[in-house]
């Protein structure tokens, strides 16, 4: 199943998700931290980053923990997530590149990807399987992980000019 992510505007991260063309969800950031919703049709989830220096993401539904992901090295873009007893393994295909693919059991089920290197639209080849919540938390996890990138490279810039 294809998903498309489009920016709301040109300076946000917050996007909205198409399927064939129509709006399915909102994913939001708040502007501090790394928490934010997942906004559907028929429910909105929260999404956080838990507190302390964990490493430790959670997406709720009604208050209720429904799945959560681990970023178990701070160097490497990967992220182990666990939905009703399922395991997930969502990784940057390349140290180098911001495509990301999604694993289960060592096997490639789907992928994110730009549209190009200096874009926020992106695709979600996600299967269908996975509940849509599930599939808007990997694409929320991709997206902050992008985020971050961007954020970093601002930093640096911003120290290599003065």
């Amino acid at each position: 199943m294809v998903l498309r992510i489009f920016p709301k505007h040109w300076f946000t991260w917050n996007c909205e998700v198409l399927e064939n063309d129509i709006s399915i969800a909102s994913i939001e950031f708040l502007a501090w931290g790394e928490n934010g919703e997942i906004i559907t049709h028929d429910c909105c989830y929260k999404v956080y980053r838990e507190p302390g220096l964990s490493a430790n993401f959670s997406l709720e539904e009604n208050g209720k923990r429904i799945a959560w992901a681990i970023k178990p090295n701070p160097f490497y873009k990967l992220f182990e997530i666990n939905y009703a007893g399922t395991e997930y393994e969502l990784k940057a295909e390349s140290p180098f590149l911001r495509q990301f693919i999604l694993q289960e059991r060592g096997l490639i089920i789907g992928a994110i990807s730009p549209n190009h290197a200096f874009t926020r639209r992106a695709i979600a080849e996600l299967p269908a399987n996975i509940p849509l919540p599930i599939r808007l938390f990997m694409i929320w996890l991709v997206l902050l992980l992008w985020r971050r990138n961007e954020q970093a490279s601002a930093v640096t810039s911003g120290a290599i000019s003065t």
